[in-house]
């Protein structure tokens, strides 16, 4: 990867829908030189999939929390593993300190979100939170840690 990739990521995370056309003149290249581009970074699974961020207007009757699990008696590995298995996980974060595993998961209702933790409570301690309202949401890819 050089500049223009990460100028063409740049550019597609802003606006997965964004043209190959627009794309080369921002970047000052050819169409099929940029169409090239994007199909290896596809390739090379660099872009995993082009997809939409839904606004604050889009309304969707779902319960979404946080769960924080300590205690695991699940190795690391087996715990991905598992979580990425499950349909209802959003995010996934293996953590240092108390806390070994970071949760972010959806339920269309209260009840399935009882019945989510109530597997999770079988692989450690669990604590968990529902999420009210989102404020902040960035692609922090860009961002240096």
């Amino acid at each position: 990867m050089d500049e223009v990739d990460n100028e063409i990521l740049s550019l597609l995370k802003k606006d997965a829908r964004m043209s190959i056309v627009a794309i080369s003149k921002e970047v000052n290249m050819s169409r099929p030189s940029v169409k090239e581009r994007i199909e290896r970074l596809v390739e090379n699974g660099v872009i995993d999939q082009f997809t939409i961020k839904l606004g604050k207007n889009f309304r969707e009757e779902k319960i979404c929390f946080f769960t924080e699990i300590s205690d695991c008696r699940f190795s690391a590995e087996e715990a991905l593993n598992y979580f990425k298995g499950e349909p209802s996980v959003l995010e996934f974060y293996i953590l240092s300190g108390t806390v070994e595993y970071f949760v972010k998961a959806v339920a269309p209702n209260i009840e399935e979100m009882k019945v989510i933790l109530g597997k999770w409570k079988k692989i450690g301690k669990i604590k968990s939170s529902i999420i009210l309202e989102e404020y902040i949401q960035t692609d922090n890819n860009d961002k240096e840690m």
